[in-house]
């Protein structure tokens, strides 16, 4: 933004700096290309630059004095592109000839044709134009003593005008083209109306198309920041599906460095209205501090079946880079913000980004009718970015979370969640699948989802002799309470002391789930009650402890559960090893009682 608005100044310079000289001159001439290569080489000297006129000079003396310059080249200075740092392929201009005879110029119009401006940033972070300004020409004209003369002009158009902004170091390239700009008169200290019409390019890509803008600018005679009393700009964003419109104030303060100051701004994206209020600062440090506050915002609405704004092969970490370089201070509030099929509400987060990682925190909001706070993350200086989230989860709908996250309910119950956990990559499968870290789960009053283990000890019961009892039960278990522990590694979830309490029976164990793969593994052991385990221990003695080993495994939306025979035969060959172990230790100490 900085090197667009010194861009535009810089022509509007050069522009008066032509008609300046070609003024000079015009009045006493008879044919102006007799004398081409004089204004030529003044303007060289003054600019520090070689400037070229190669087509011819046209001009007249009514109604107003008029000047036509024709195919204008302006040199890069030396270090850059050998491409012409400005190319116009027509400027035009009248001016008033009663001021002149009072030592004013006064220009009736100025309009300038089929041009482009090529500001190029080196890999050490100096722009041509930067060069230029720091070291003006030799033929540079000193003022002259008393007051001096007054420059206004009449209404100035621009069409077909490219600025090109290229940094060697980061490779950004951005263009404005304007198709058509107005300012209705130019007088320095005044309210000046303008219109603009164009588009922004990213790395030769459509960002924002097509741009509209229009308001009141107010440019100085002296260095103290050009300001925007009136701004209204709208557009389409590229990867943005909704229009954009936006309503501010904005100034522009390059006394050191630059910044830009945006005040009572009032943005609205398709149907969604916010205010904003933002800072951008840049020079050794480039700072960006922000407050955006709404109503509601659906991102999942504004990016569905938006033009992608990145250029073909660029990751989602690229489009970040601009953070590695950038100190960000900002506030986000929203009574309602979708993202991702989530719903939140009353959403209040602090962002920051300082050397490339960017950080969320605190958030605060409700969702999944419960609330949610804690802290987000995102290291961009590592390939591919390292994601961290500690979420704090409370008296959340359960079934609600883990049909998003899972796509299948699992579990019916209101309880909390707390998790830490990390990822890399901003790719949703990427994130998934390097998923690690740790938390716990508690849960009451529920239902667990697909598996009705009821009929699971019914089925057992039902048999005359122990055999593997495996089937997709389907229903549910109701139950008074679940909890545990929560691993992840690798992108498997993993649940290690799990235990879930209900009337007739108790499950504790562990297990996996693959969410990439949709499916499940877990070993359990089913600890029946009461008069369930009287009848257990009875038909099966075996089973007189009450305790049956289950396993539950398969897909999510359709998990197979069934009595673990080898489980049961591994846990008894296990206990007679232990009996026997007993039984021989007794033994040997019997023996040395005896000895003594």
């Amino acid at each position: 933004m900085k090197k667009l608005f010194k861009g535009l100044a810089w022509l509007a310079g050069i522009l008066i700096l032509l008609v300046a000289i070609a003024v000079a001159v015009l009045v006493y001439l008879v044919d102006p290309n007799d004398y081409k290569d004089r204004i030529a080489a003044q303007a060289s000297a003054a600019l520090g630059q070689e400037l070229q006129i190669n087509g011819d000079l046209a001009w007249s003396f009514w109604p107003a004095l008029a000047i036509r310059l024709n195919d204008i080249e302006l040199a890069n200075p030396a270090g850059f592109a050998d491409a012409p740092m400005l190319r116009a392929g027509q400027l035009e201009t009248s001016l008033q000839l009663l001021p002149l005879l009072k030592k004013s110029i006064a220009v009736n119009n100025i309009g300038i044709q089929d041009a482009e401006i090529n500001i190029i940033t080196n890999r050490s972070g100096v722009s041509n134009l930067d060069q230029m300004l720091a070291a003006p020409g030799d033929g540079a004209a000193e003022p002259e003593s008393g007051d001096p003369a007054r420059l206004s002009t009449g209404r100035i158009s621009l069409t077909k005008v490219r600025l090109n902004l290229a940094d060697l170091k980061t490779g950004a390239n951005q263009t404005l083209v304007l198709d058509d700009a107005e300012l209705d008169h130019f007088i320095p200290g005044d309210e000046l109306a303008f219109k603009l019409k164009g588009q922004v390019l990213e790395n030769g890509q459509p960002l924002l198309r097509p741009l509209s803008g229009s308001g009141r600018v107010i440019i100085p005679a002296d260095n103290q920041p050009i300001s925007f009393p009136e701004l209204a700009v709208s557009g389409r964003l590229s990867g943005i599906s909704q229009p954009l419109e936006l309503q501010a104030r904005l100034s522009l303060d390059t006394r050191d460095g630059t910044v830009l100051s945006l005040e009572d701004g009032r943005i609205k994206l398709g149907p969604d209205s916010m205010s904003l209020s933002a800072t951008v600062a840049s020079g050794k440090t480039n700072r960006i501090s922000f407050d955006l506050q709404g109503e509601q915002l659906d991102l999942d609405r504004l990016l569905a079946a938006g033009e992608s704004t990145g250029t073909s092969g660029e990751s989602a970490e690229d489009s970040l880079e601009w953070l590695k370089t950038t100190r960000l201070d900002g506030k986000l509030k929203f009574a309602s913000l979708r993202f991702s099929d989530i719903d939140l509400q009353s959403v209040d987060a602090t962002v920051k980004s300082r050397n490339g990682v960017l950080t969320v925190a605190p958030i605060k909001g409700r969702a999944f009718d419960g609330s949610i706070s804690g802290l987000l993350s995102a290291d961009i200086r590592r390939q591919p970015a390292l994601i961290k989230f500690q979420p704090v989860i409370q008296d959340i709908d359960i079934g609600k979370f883990m049909t998003h996250v899972s796509g299948q309910e699992m579990i019916s119950a209101r309880g909390d969640l707390k998790l830490d956990f990390s990822g890399r990559g901003l790719d949703p499968d990427a994130l998934l699948s390097t998923l690690s870290g740790t938390g716990s789960y508690s849960f009451g009053n529920g239902l667990l989802q697909g598996i009705d283990i009821s009929k699971l000890i019914s089925e057992i019961l039902s048999r005359e002799s122990l055999q593997a009892v495996r089937s997709a039960f389907g229903g549910s278990t109701p139950f008074d309470k679940i909890s545990g522990a929560i691993s992840a590694e690798g992108g498997s979830i993993s649940t290690p002391a799990m235990t879930l309490v209900s009337k007739d029976f108790d499950l504790k164990g562990d297990g996996s789930i693959q969410l990439l793969k949709n499916q499940l593994d877990y070993s359990i052991d089913l600890m029946v009650k009461d008069a369930l385990k009287e009848q257990l221990a009875e038909q099966f003695s075996v089973l007189a402890s009450g305790v049956i080993p289950i396993s539950i495994d398969g897909a999510l939306d359709a998990p197979s559960i069934g009595f673990d025979a080898s489980a049961l035969l591994q846990r008894q060959a296990e206990s007679k090893l232990e009996e026997k172990k007993e039984e021989i230790t007794s033994k040997l100490l019997d023996r040395l009682r005896k000895k003594d």
